[in-house]
């Protein structure tokens, strides 16, 4: 419901916190967000709390990002979104789940994807609903970045994907740690629209000049 932001000390001591409810757009069982207003509440937050910090110096400090693992955004070749992304709340693809279901099997999709169920959380059934209602946003998409992705983009200008989180978006083989290709094609998109993998705790490096 909220975004929150935290500074710790060295030895994760609690120095300031920050947090501001998110703008949700909501119409019947579709649940999106505007991608913008995000990053820009998050960019907010990280001001605000070293303010709220006071007098305390240091010399560097780390962004760690934690979130949402199935909410996602559509990028454009621009790196521009392509509208508003979808909440892990949005309930359109209750038909898609059903399809899944149909032509892979709850077994399959349990040992392949670690999930022992297939329900409209899951990124692949809502990006398996673009592919049918709007194919076009699809064909338009350069990446499809779950909204952590998104927001690291933001800060870094570094397209990637960290892996623990790919569990939850029924596209990930989690044993092999890797893309479930199968599962892409079904959804209509490729794994050249997909962000690099890279492991828990990478360091992205430094933050964008403009964002500094």
């Amino acid at each position: 419901t909220n975004i929150k932001v935290g500074l710790y000390d060295e030895q994760l001591r609690i120095l300031a916190q920050t947090q501001a409810r998110v703008n949700y757009l909501r119409e019947q069982s579709h649940v999106e967000f505007n991608p913008n207003h995000y990053f820009r509440t998050v960019l907010s937050l990280l001001c605000d709390c070293a303010a709220a910090a006071g007098g305390v110096r240091y010399d560097c400090a780390t962004i760690v990002l934690t979130g949402q693992a199935e909410s996602f955004v559509l990028l454009d070749r621009r790196g521009v979104p392509l509208g508003n992304g979808i909440s892990w709340m949005d309930m359109r693809s209750e038909e898609e789940c059903r399809e899944i279901i149909d032509r892979f099997g709850e077994e399959k999709g349990f040992s392949v994807t670690g999930q022992p169920w297939v329900n409209t959380t899951w990124t692949a059934t809502k990006l398996r609903w673009l592919y049918r209602n709007q194919p076009e946003q699809l064909e338009k998409a350069e990446k499809i970045l779950l909204l952590k992705d998104y927001i690291q983009y933001c800060l870094t200008g570094i397209c990637a994907g960290e892996r623990s989180i790919r569990g939850f978006t029924y596209y990930m083989d989690v044993l092999n740690g890797d893309y479930w290709d199968e599962m892409l094609r079904f959804c209509g998109v490729t794994r050249a629209q997909m962000p690099e993998l890279i492991p828990p705790c990478s360091d992205l490096g430094v933050l964008l000049p403009q964002v500094s």
